[in-house]
């Protein structure tokens, strides 16, 4: 006999989402600042020039088929995850958060799948979650049609936990749910929430969530944890899941931050793997230093071994940090790079086994204490090439006068970077929401697109986006009339189809833009359907290219004209033939010559690192030299054989490539 237990516990409900501080004041030592008091960086080509938009309400990229609905619009705080997989057998999965009501006081956990054979979902009630209430949710797909939702959810009220389930067999729906084994900081449970999950070759689990500070307060440092499970089956029935214990607990630490931004992946190749997340800048145990949550940088760590061990963290962006003193006064000056990472990211594997990451930053001034949320960017980094490639960016004239102050907790302009890959072609997808300059609601918050990028070149460059929904309702809308999309994830890999090749997505259409749930609302509750789009590859534009030096990462503030109101000025070029090659021979025994080129003078760092991110070598030194082509020798005689990293550095520009020692 096959038995599934399900156990219902009634409890009050309370939120779970950590709500940030409203941006109209202060945070910490950052206060947001109007887009009119900000410095234009550089020239980032406007949206606008992708041509006029479509005057339909909604003329979409694709065919729309709609899982289900919800009144909770707010689906995460900051990376998504993966809320739709498709199987091998072409069925999509999609999951969501679903308010069941205008309050939200009942919200719980949803699924559905949709049958390629007759192009519907299937599942008229798909309730994952057996607890009182549930949220934050999402999955990934085993090939047979497993899907494994993983969210939190409160049995005990008051007490939100991470969790994932197992459905009783393939897209069925009859889900159990097993919480990962609590962690105490004393006598008192941690909330351990929020998380993310990816699933291996063999079927493993792996999640990485979130800490929710016992002082409740948004802005506190939080835990960053992993924990690692195992579907259990009995023949064709899917049973329990058993966690791990990683060393005492189902809770590995892995860093402290600042904000709700971990993402997980698994390589399909190998036992690869990969938790990215922003990682704070800020001393945390120094108690005179007042942390934000907004001085960040990407970083990764690495596990060859299923989670076993894990690299030391491996920093992706390196933004150069300010001349606290500031002997000139010059504060421009002095913030060096005015980049930071944010709350958003996106990780996947390639074929062959490299790690992409997409983030999103924003402006910071770090010496000023100001941001703005009408200014934010999109970019890639691969292992392989070690290139930070811009996909779409915006500057603060970005916007419109009639737009609130507060677009609400969490929320810019341009956010929620979310990649794929083809698998067959090699091309990479990212999606993400924009908001729209010529629509906004009655409360003055812009409504959100969700546009789609590829590179054909491992991520160095990109198109220009297509938008992939074209929703266009004008401007002082009244709810439910102020549609736009919101919180769109791509599955992970592109499918073949009767011979076309498609590109699965899926966000909530919401009908008053805005954030209708949490302590800062922006928005006004409304039923919202939670869509599921599939697009024709050959439909999204690659016939021109984002210019990959517009923006560039480090963007030091001494290229700034000295006076900040003079915006007449142009920021003065940068190298365009900045270029570091691949070194020759690959793979080398004992030496290699490391070629690089220099559009101009200047003076250059070159360093070598092991793949633990570990400095073996430093080649040059803030060595001055000259334009043109450069070279330099590489003896790695006391070396061990393995692959290395071999990294320049130079007027605030960073290239990185691989290269192997063979002995």
């Amino acid at each position: 006999m096959h038995r599934i237990a399900l156990i219902f516990l009634l409890a009050v409900g309370i939120g779970l989402a950590q709500a940030a501080p409203s941006t109209t004041k202060a945070l910490n030592n950052v206060k947001p600042i109007d887009g009119s008091e900000q410095p234009t960086f550089q020239n980032i080509p406007d949206p606008s020039m992708y041509g006029p938009r479509r005057d339909a309400l909604d003329d979409p990229v694709g065919v729309i088929y709609q899982a289900g609905t919800t009144w909770y619009d707010y689906q995460h705080n900051g990376s998504s995850g993966k809320m739709v997989d498709v199987d091998d057998l072409g069925f999509v999965h999609v999951t969501w958060t679903n308010g069941l009501n205008s309050t939200s006081s009942s919200r719980h956990v949803y699924y559905n799948v949709w049958d390629p054979s007759t192009e519907a979902f299937t599942i008229s009630n798909g309730q994952v979650n057996s607890a009182s209430r549930g949220g934050y949710v999402c999955g990934q797909v085993l090939p047979g049609g497993f899907f494994f939702p993983a969210f939190h959810q409160e049995i005990l009220a008051g007490q939100p936990h991470a969790a994932s389930s197992i459905d009783l067999i393939e897209r069925a729906g009859a889900y159990t749910t097993f919480e990962i084994p609590y962690i105490y900081e004393g006598n008192q449970a941690m909330q351990v929430i929020w998380p993310k999950i990816a699933i291996a070759l063999d079927s493993t689990l792996h999640v990485v969530s979130t800490e929710s500070p016992l002082s409740n307060q948004a802005g506190d440092p939080q835990s960053i944890y992993y924990s690692r499970g195992t579907p259990v089956f009995d023949g064709p029935f899917g049973v329990e899941i058993l966690w791990d214990d990683l060393g005492g607990a189902a809770f590995q630490e892995i860093d402290t931050c600042m904000v709700i931004s971990p993402d997980i992946a698994c390589s399909r190749q190998s036992n690869r793997v990969v938790i990215a997340w922003s990682d704070t800048r800020d001393d945390l145990t120094d108690p005179n230093v007042d942390p934000t949550q907004y001085n960040n940088d990407i970083k990764y760590i690495i596990s060859e071994d299923g989670g076993d061990n894990w690299s030391e963290p491996v920093n992706v962006t390196h933004f150069i940090y300010p001349d606290e003193d500031c002997a000139s006064g010059d504060t421009l000056v002095c913030d060096a790079d005015t980049f930071r990472s944010y709350t958003d990211c996106s990780v996947i594997f390639d074929e062959d086994d490299d790690i992409h990451i997409a983030f999103m930053t924003v402006h910071y001034y770090s010496l000023e204490g100001t941001i703005s949320r009408y200014a934010s960017q999109i970019w890639h980094w691969s292992s392989d090439s070690g290139y930070v490639s811009p996909i779409f960016a915006v500057d603060a004239s970005y916007g419109d006068t009639n737009w609130a102050d507060d677009l609400g907790d969490w929320q810019y302009v341009l956010q929620r970077p979310n990649l794929a890959i083809d698998t067959e072609t090699d091309e990479l997808y990212c999606c993400f929401v924009l908001a729209d300059e010529n629509n906004w609601s009655a409360g003055g918050i812009p409504m959100q697109d969700v546009w789609v990028s590829k590179s054909g070149d491992d991520g160095v460059s990109w198109t220009y986006a297509t938008n992939m929904t074209n929703t266009n309702t004008g401007q002082f809308v009244p709810p439910g009339e102020s549609a736009h999309e919101r919180d769109a994830t791509l599955s992970e890999t592109v499918t073949t189809y009767d011979g076309d090749r498609y590109l699965h997505m899926s966000y909530v259409f919401d009908l008053d833009a805005g954030g209708a749930v949490g302590d800062n609302p922006t928005g006004t509750p409304t039923l919202n359907p939670m869509n599921y789009q599939r697009i024709r590859v050959s439909d999204i534009q690659s016939d021109s290219l984002w210019d990959n030096q517009w923006p560039v990462l480090h963007v030091d503030s001494t290229d700034m004209p000295p006076e900040v109101a003079s915006f007449a000025d142009e920021r003065p070029s940068l190298p365009n033939k900045f270029t570091l090659h691949q070194n020759y021979p690959n793979p080398f025994n004992p030496s290699t010559t490391i070629q690089f080129d220099l559009a101009q003078a200047a003076r250059v760092t070159l360093k070598v690192f092991n793949v633990l991110g570990e400095e073996v070598a430093v080649l040059l030194s803030d060595a001055s030299r000259s334009a043109g082509v450069q070279l330099v020798n590489f003896d790695a005689s006391g070396m061990a054989s393995g692959v290395y990293l071999y990294q320049i550095e130079s007027q605030g520009l960073t290239q990185t490539r691989k290269m192997v020692l063979m002995k």
